[in-house]
């Protein structure tokens, strides 16, 4: 029996080691920093990584490569060779560009770029959502066991710590990767209830699971990436003229009246005569919180709003919105002072890593230049665009799960990270291969 289940991790072993490279996030931090098995070390998260890209490696014909989506391949694979070549030639913060690491993760995601065009069609479609379910949702369940013994304080934003001797970093930990990874779970659960048997419960179990996380998590490009997801859901599935009908049809029927009373009336008494109440104003008030300092950020004066911040116990601005707006300004300010004394700049980018924008497609412009941002602009929008055609046209529930789930990388790549980093040319190679909506692109 033993030698069965090596049997079959081994035929599985491509699909294993793509999910793990994908969303084993959760699992390496936990592992790493969670029991102390290796306290903040990257190597350890690199060596894990590397292993689960090298799983995906094949052991024979490795001429046979199956064709991906070719447009958004190809243009990922010149963007990121233009990079290197940034890398290599056009570095100017060489005090804070590790250039041998920065080297070793492009050959990283140029071996990915390669392997997953080994994984075939029918092996991606008996098996992913399943590896990716188990994989998510034991990362989701390890955080929430790490929350849970380490005392988690309903309403702070969860993540495991990270192991280092600075305490206000120990206590940050990266509430984004367990998102991440949370997003995955919830909609490779949401495709699973489609199935029949114990596969269908579980996909109910882990999409509640998944929300938790998030929930927990508090990070802003999820929630929107999820009201992304389902907007593009609802333009793909339904006639506007049909949903607004309904709609009225609903709100000023008696059957819609009955309902919204009794739901209205069932949360008033939840919320107000139960201990949920403490809950729920605490998870208003963070939503709301939220919120208001972003619209602040975007409609006032934010010097004016850092000024009034001093004198007032609550946030009236988003930090993390106020830093990357800030970091936008300075990109800008940046092109339009070297227009006066030297435009090329604007054209070729003021060199790899210049500085961290915070916003990957902006920082691809300010260090490159306008042919990777178009590049990277251009993947994007193909990306959702083909997303669309998924959902639109009912594409197996593999390929919904990238549809909507390169949702959160679209947000991603306008509100977190930089223009280089492995995760991110993980999921769009990961698009690149298995995103083709239409029958002509199969392999």
């Amino acid at each position: 029996m033993l030698l069965r289940f090596f049997d079959k991790l081994l035929a599985d072993r491509k699909i294993i080691g793509l999910s793990f490279a994908l969303f084993g996030g959760p699992i390496i931090y936990f592992l790493r920093d969670g029991i102390g098995l290796a306290p903040a070390s990257s190597a350890f998260t690199a060596a894990l990584t590397v292993i689960a890209i090298f799983l995906m490696m094949p052991l024979a014909n490795f001429d046979r490569l199956f064709k991906p989506n070719i447009l958004i391949y190809y243009f990922s694979f010149i963007y990121l060779s233009i990079a290197v070549l940034y890398l290599l030639f056009y570095v100017p913060n060489k005090w804070f560009t590790n250039v041998p690491v920065e080297l070793i993760n492009f050959i990283l995601i140029f071996c990915f770029f390669l392997f997953i065009l080994t994984i075939s069609e029918t092996s991606f479609e008996e098996k992913f959502l399943k590896v990716t379910f188990v994989i998510t949702g034991l990362g989701a369940l390890l955080l929430l066991f790490y929350s849970l013994k380490n005392g988690y304080t309903f309403g702070a934003r969860a993540s495991i710590a990270f192991a280092t001797s600075n305490k206000e970093m120990a206590a940050a930990g990266n509430p984004h990767i367990y998102a991440r990874s949370a997003f995955a779970l919830f909609f490779s659960a949401l495709m699973l209830t489609r199935s029949s048997g114990i596969w269908k419960y579980l996909g109910y179990a882990g999409a509640l699971l998944g929300l938790l996380v998030l929930a927990m998590t508090q990070t802003f490009a999820a929630i929107i990436a999820l009201l992304l997801a389902g907007t593009m859901y609802f333009f793909a599935k339904y006639s506007i003229k049909k949903v607004v009908f309904s709609i009225f049809n609903f709100f000023f029927g008696v059957k819609g009246l009955l309902t919204i009373g009794g739901i209205g009336g069932g949360l008033y008494y939840v919320f107000n005569f139960t201990p949920l109440s403490r809950f729920y104003d605490l998870f208003v008030s963070k939503i709301l919180g939220r919120l208001t300092g972003i619209f602040n950020l975007m409609f006032k004066d934010p010097e004016l709003l850092k000024k009034a911040a001093k004198l007032s116990k609550t946030p009236l601005i988003d930090s993390s919105a106020s830093t990357r707006a800030d970091t936008i300004s300075t990109v800008f300010k940046d092109f339009t002072e070297s227009l006066e004394y030297n435009p090329l700049l604007v054209i070729f980018g003021f060199g790899y890593q210049k500085s961290y924008v915070d916003s990957p497609v902006i920082q691809a412009w300010h260090d490159m230049g306008i042919i990777p941002f178009v590049l990277y602009l251009s993947i994007v929008i193909m990306t959702v665009r083909n997303a669309y055609i998924c959902i639109k046209y009912n594409a197996s529930p593999s390929r919904q799960f990238i549809a909507y789930f390169m949702m959160l990388l679209t947000v991603h790549s306008f509100t977190f990270g930089m223009p280089y980093g492995t995760y991110l040319w993980f999921y769009f190679a990961f698009a690149a291969r298995f995103l083709k909506p239409v029958s002509r692109f199969n392999s």
